[in-house]
């Protein structure tokens, strides 16, 4: 099966607000945070990061998706949903903004969420480099990863590209 569809359309008819609405409200409660913290199927990515995810006509889409579609009756493609919360696995409607990616950034950044750690908060750049000397000394991805606290696959992903190693660091 593939991952959850993010960025795809979603247009909804006024009978089916109500059904995901009602179907959303018994999978989620109310936190001392006042998010709405979804309680059922989650995707978890390679770093770790869980995401909310329900069936919608036979596909996988990240809940706080459906929630905006909900809301406003459609979500085009290629917007994005940020959490006004900073919680993922929140689906409280006044929690969520429909925006585009470049806003989302530019949100990260101002509340000091983007470069702050590498991928996805697990690791910190002192981290990643000590990882790619673990590799680079011949370790396998499987022992790095677990002396790292963190998946081989995400390893694998951060060996592969090296993105956030000086070019200097790269050409060993």
């Amino acid at each position: 099966m593939s991952g959850p569809a993010s960025g795809l359309e979603i247009a909804m008819e006024p009978y089916e607000r109500l059904l995901y609405a009602s179907r959303i409200a018994a999978k989620a409660s109310h936190d001392v945070g006042g998010c709405l913290v979804w309680h059922a199927a989650v995707v978890v990515s390679g770093a770790g990061e869980r995401r909310p995810v329900m069936r919608m006509h036979g596909r996988q889409v990240k809940a706080y998706r459906v929630v905006a579609a909900c809301v406003a009756g459609r979500l085009d493609a290629g917007m994005v949903v940020s959490h006004l919360c900073d919680n993922p696995m929140c689906v409280r409607p006044s929690h969520l903004k429909v925006s585009t990616q470049g806003w989302n950034m530019a949100d990260m950044d101002t509340k000091g969420r983007r470069g702050r750690t590498a991928f996805g908060g697990k690791m910190s750049k002192a981290d990643v480099e000590k990882l790619y000397g673990m590799i680079d000394g011949g370790m396998s991805q499987r022992q790095a990863a677990a002396a790292m606290g963190v998946s081989q696959p995400a390893v694998c992903r951060w060996v592969r590209t090296r993105k956030h190693t000086p070019a200097c660091a790269r050409d060993k």
